[in-house]
């Protein structure tokens, strides 16, 4: 009783958006995983809403933790796929990212008119996004041109130059490109307690068999 008490307490939106920007990657899937397993032990009309649905999807996104991103997007129900055109939106991110064709994932993201619970958790992603494109870039190339760089990150050009000199990469203005730094690369991937994952595969077989 007292879990349930604390998480419902601790569930809500803003809580999230404030775990959000604290960085606080975990807490935001422990609690969006602690309230799918209690959800699935009521009737389906109690599946969370859409909107935490996409909170969920995009922390796994954020986290680059895309196994579980496409295995929960194997649990939503197809009921509240079809109701939540958001959601649908949400998961077009989704495929891109497993196709890691970032270029589209923010053709994605620039395209649809995100609604202001999801628009801190979008800015967030797209930060991350462009954050991997320049690592993976830096691997990629030693010299790049700036129209190729704005493409990849969906950036300006004088945003794509502020942040290309950031990492230390040279403008070079009479070529306009860019002499390339490599940019060390750490575990992107954020890890967050296992709620367990005995819980959730317990809680794909009851969906399973639900449906």
């Amino acid at each position: 009783k007292n879990k349930k008490k604390m998480s419902k307490e601790n569930f809500s939106l803003n809580n999230l958006v404030n775990l959000l920007f604290d960085n606080k990657f975990n807490e935001i899937l422990t609690l969006c995983e602690e309230n799918e397993v209690m959800s699935a032990g009521f009737i389906r009309s109690h599946e969370p809403s859409p909107t935490l649905r996409c909170v969920h999807l995009l922390t796994y996104m954020i986290t680059n933790d895309l196994d579980n991103c496409r295995f929960l997007w194997k649990r939503i129900s197809n009921q509240t796929k079809s109701n939540s055109q958001e959601l649908c939106a949400v998961w077009e991110i989704g495929k891109c990212l497993w196709l890691r064709t970032y270029a589209f994932a923010h053709g994605v993201i620039n395209q649809y008119s995100w609604s202001d619970a999801l628009q801190p958790f979008i800015g967030k992603l797209q930060h991350e996004l462009r954050t991997r494109t320049f690592i993976l870039l830096s691997k990629a190339y030693s010299n790049i041109s700036l129209q190729s760089l704005c493409q990849h990150t969906s950036l300006s050009e004088t945003e794509a130059i502020k942040n290309a000199t950031q990492y230390g990469w040279t403008f070079l203005k009479q070529s306009n490109d860019f002499k390339v730094k490599l940019i060390p690369s750490g575990d992107t991937k954020t890890k967050h307690s296992e709620l367990d994952a005995k819980k959730l595969s317990e809680l794909a077989l009851f969906l399973e068999r639900a449906n």
